[in-house]
């Protein structure tokens, strides 16, 4: 899976790239969300790693989560691995007029041969939660 997902909001890029990894504002837009905790001293950049607790498809699923790129207030990126299948993660935002461009590419690979099973299976309930959740944010930052 490689998709890119965009929106266009009226807040500025310094804004839109609070909400990317703050406890507070990822639990405002990230639909099954339980659990999201910044490990270490609780600062975000990167190499910092966050364990999240999400519940999807009627299952609860815990990983950890880093981030690889962090350069505020433009880009940012993160990666993570759940049952066989390896998820990057990377956010671009730009200035659009009175606010912001905002797009995030997310690519998952099977890392395994029950997770090339898995992918195709969990493919399109991925994209749908991911368009979701990218909406909300729009809708919280317009």
């Amino acid at each position: 899976m490689d998709r890119t997902f965009e929106i266009d909001v009226a807040k500025s890029p310094e804004e839109v790239f609070g909400w990317l990894y703050d406890p507070d504002k990822v639990r405002q837009w990230t639909s099954g969300l339980e659990a999201y905790e910044v490990l270490g001293d609780g600062s975000i950049g990167a190499g910092t790693k966050i364990r999240e607790t999400l519940e999807v498809s009627g299952k609860r699923r815990t990983f950890e989560e880093e981030i690889t790129a962090h350069d505020p207030p433009s880009t940012a990126a993160s990666r993570f691995t759940l049952e066989g299948i390896g998820v990057e993660s990377s956010y671009r935002i730009a200035p659009n007029g009175a606010g912001a461009h905002v797009s995030r590419t997310v690519t998952a690979k099977a890392r395994s041969l029950s997770a090339r099973v898995l992918l195709p299976i969990v493919q399109s309930h991925l994209e749908r939660k991911l368009e979701g959740d990218f909406e909300r944010l729009r809708e919280l930052l317009s």
